[in-house]
């Protein structure tokens, strides 16, 4: 255990001044340090690896508890293509050791630094309709409840626990352990292709038919890039100078970004430039990849950045980019690129964004070019009205406005996910001050 002065979260929008900070390397620790601060009635709040730029990591006044170092595999079943990991693991971490054992996750996101904690409890997603999100790839989990004792949950073993656990937000307890499934690796061939923003819309379905589509607009413009992915049997592609992907990912694709978005700190009329530039020096042609499945769905994002995701369902989805681009135009909002847009299949997690009905994931960035901030409140809040007029459900490590009221009409399972929470943590010992707002506040 140490004193810290403050935690601050990756993008930098977020800091705290917990009580205390602890970093566990076994089961037996955390379950020590939960009946610890239990016993003198005090709260514990569980961080990843702090890339939430909701407050949902925030640590005022609690003990901050980092399972940073609890991150070993704990068994690998190749012939039952499963995975048993401490939950402070990343999801980079477990990538680069199934890959050893012929083994792949089925669908990840555009980056791999969170845990896999973290992952499963906010939501996290990658994208293509017929693929949930990261928690529905967890076949069990072990939880250390707010009494210290150890639970162990599945689809078989107490599965309304687990369908509540799979995105629970951290306030039910401290994940421990995590099973997932994965499959034999596979190689994606990625397609990236310009279109209008009209067609992109107008043949949302057709373009859903690839196993991973998604499309970024640029603001702006009325330009987008289409982006797919289907399994492949053909080999990868050779390999590339390590140097050129460098100076093209990290130099070009992020500092020189950051060093424009720098200048429109001082001279903000400059954004839509900005965006028609860089749309036109990287994505205005047709690209082609094949690599191995999580290369193709990751991404190099060094920018650190606010960003607003909203959850709607899957029909709902040209009339709110329509909107969308109505209220930028008429607001005369600067708007950086891209706007993200994303799908995937309903699920069975009580919390997630995708439950019980198949789901676009509209993502909005408002960046912080070398720490500079840049308003966002005005066109986020605007953002937060839009989609909630369309049934949207905020990504819980997202920046949002709402509360109780507005969850509890949007998550069938709401008052059965309250009843265990308030079940296995009745002293609310894992409620921070984000998380009184999600549960508790009723204005």
């Amino acid at each position: 255990m140490s004193s810290v002065r403050y935690w601050v979260n990756w993008a930098g929008n977020v800091s705290s001044q917990p009580t205390s900070y602890h970093e566990p390397t076994t089961e037996d620790e955390i379950v020590s340090l939960v009946k610890s601060i239990a016993n003198v009635g005090e709260r514990i709040k569980v961080v990843g690896s702090g890339h939430s730029c909701s407050r949902i990591a925030a640590s005022n006044g609690v003990h901050l508890v980092s399972l940073v170092r609890y991150n070993k595999v704990l068994e690998i079943k190749s012939e039952a293509c499963t995975v048993t990991v401490q939950a402070g693991i990343t999801l980079k971490q477990i990538n680069n050791f199934i890959e050893h054992h012929g083994l792949v996750l089925s669908n990840i996101g555009t980056i791999s630094e969170q845990t896999i904690a973290g992952a499963i409890s906010t939501g996290t997603h990658g994208t293509g309709i017929n693929f949930g999100g990261i928690s529905q790839q967890v076949t069990a989990l072990t939880m250390v409840c707010a009494n210290g004792e150890v639970i162990s949950l599945s689809k078989e073993q107490e599965p309304e626990f687990f369908a509540a656990a799979l995105v629970s937000l951290g306030c039910l307890g401290i994940i421990s352990t995590v099973t997932i499934s994965c499959e034999s690796a596979f190689n994606l061939r990625w397609l990236g292709s310009p279109a209008t923003l009209d067609y992109a819309l107008e043949h949302l379905e057709e373009l859903n038919q690839s196993e991973h589509f998604a499309f970024w607009w640029f603001p702006h413009t009325n330009y987008v890039y289409l982006m797919s992915s289907n399994r492949t049997a053909q080999p990868i592609d050779p390999p590339k100078n390590a140097i050129v992907i460098w100076f093209k990912d990290v130099i070009l694709g992020n500092y020189l970004h950051e060093v424009a978005l720098w200048l429109s700190v001082h001279v903000p009329g400059i954004v839509p430039t900005i965006n028609q530039c860089f749309r036109y020096l990287f994505f205005s042609s047709q690209r082609e990849r094949i690599a191995l499945s999580y290369q193709i769905f990751n991404l190099t994002i060094l920018l650190r950045q606010y960003v607003m995701e909203y959850a709607i369902p899957i029909e709902n989805t040209a009339t709110a980019i329509r909107k969308l681009r109505d209220l930028i135009n008429e607001a005369k909002f600067k708007v950086h690129f891209p706007i993200e847009v994303r799908f995937s299949a309903k699920d069975d997690a009580w919390l997630s964004l995708s439950y019980g009905r198949e789901t676009c994931f509209i993502g909005v960035i408002i960046y912080r070019p070398f720490g500079q901030e840049i308003p966002y409140e005005n066109y986020f809040q605007q953002v937060d009205a839009l989609m909630i007029s369309l049934e949207g459900r905020p990504h819980w490590g997202k920046i949002h406005y709402q509360s109780t009221n507005h969850f509890r009409k949007l998550y069938p399972k709401w008052d059965e996910f309250l009843t265990i929470r308030n079940s296995l943590d009745p002293k609310s010992m894992f409620i921070n001050d984000y998380l009184e707002k999600i549960f508790f506040d009723e204005a």
